[in-house]
């Protein structure tokens, strides 16, 4: 029996989970160690904690009257604790337990999707975490539709756009190029520098585990740790992620138009997932989508 030892927080729930469990009553168990039914009692209710040997006799009672060993009974006894503590937990936690854990595996695959980026991008996309961070779905739906079309439609979309966004009142106009500015403006600046190859999607069919983070990429964990952002916005990142970092210069002046637009519009029409964007922007979608359309067709020969 040496060896045989319950820690003291856990002894009563050990003890309490095999005699419900066995139906083993607490006046078998004293007649078997010598003691009263009332002491067995509480040390069941925890009332009392038991020195080591007496730890070990009352588990020898018990095993014996099972009809198990006592190293059975002792893990037995902990996983009954375990799954009946399950059962005590409230909805609103299980949820919170849900949301974290898949919080905490979007963070981590967005990590191991970052690390296989070549470091001066890694550098860039750290630059302007927060511009990536904030897109939307829909916006990125119009930017895929966007790069679909031939580059004459292109440009017919891109001067529709910036005629929609510079289109109205000086003095808001003026509020809303500053914030371009520094966001949209900078990093098609950026960009242009570059002489990037785009990233290939071949390289992400296989996503490996991480061994050690980089500096960089324990920068980046960080950043998605951050209890501003919201679970969708961290999936987006770690699903979206190579997408985003092959935006072009157009792209993102495109962009830049669309956000213009978004503020300045009073439209009021949903998007598909139930974003107001109003009605300019709803109809660039549309026709976004419509274009892309005929342009996958026509492809296939159908029109």
């Amino acid at each position: 029996m040496s060896g045989i030892i319950v820690e003291e927080q856990s002894f009563a729930s050990v003890l309490k989970s095999l005699m419900k469990k066995y139906r083993i009553s607490g006046q078998k168990i004293a007649d078997r160690i010598g003691k009263s039914q009332k002491t067995v009692s509480r040390y069941a209710n925890g009332e009392v904690v038991p020195k080591k040997k007496i730890q070990e006799q009352v588990l020898q009672a018990v095993s014996e009257i099972a009809g198990y060993s006592t190293e059975e009974l002792v893990a037995e006894g902990k996983e009954i604790k375990r799954v009946w503590e399950l059962k005590t937990v409230t909805l609103g936690s299980a949820r919170r337990e849900a949301y974290k854990e898949r919080r905490e595996q979007a963070e981590k695959w967005a990590v191991r999707v970052f690390a296989l980026l070549p470091e001066e991008k890694q550098r860039f996309m750290l630059d302007f975490f927060d511009l990536y961070a904030e897109l939307k779905m829909y916006e990125m739906e119009m930017v895929d539709n966007f790069r679909r079309i031939p580059a004459e439609k292109e440009q017919v979309i891109m001067d529709v756009a910036y005629f929609l966004a510079m289109r109205k009142d000086q003095e808001k106009k003026d509020a809303l190029e500053q914030y371009r500015a520094l966001k949209y403006g900078e990093v098609c600046n950026r960009i242009s520098q570059y002489q990037w190859e785009p990233e290939s999607r071949d390289k992400y069919l296989e996503i490996p585990e991480l061994e050690e983070e980089t500096e960089l990429e324990s920068k980046f964990a960080r950043k998605l740790a951050d209890k501003s952002l919201e679970l969708g916005q961290i999936q987006r990142l770690g699903i979206r992620l190579v997408d985003m970092i092959n935006y072009r210069v157009e792209d993102w002046r495109f962009l830049s138009y669309i956000q213009v637009i978004y503020v300045q519009d009073e439209g009021t029409n949903y998007t598909r997932d139930y974003q107001i964007v109003g009605d300019e922007v709803y109809m660039l979608m549309c026709w976004l989508e419509k274009l892309a359309e005929k342009q996958y067709l026509s492809g296939y020969g159908i029109c």
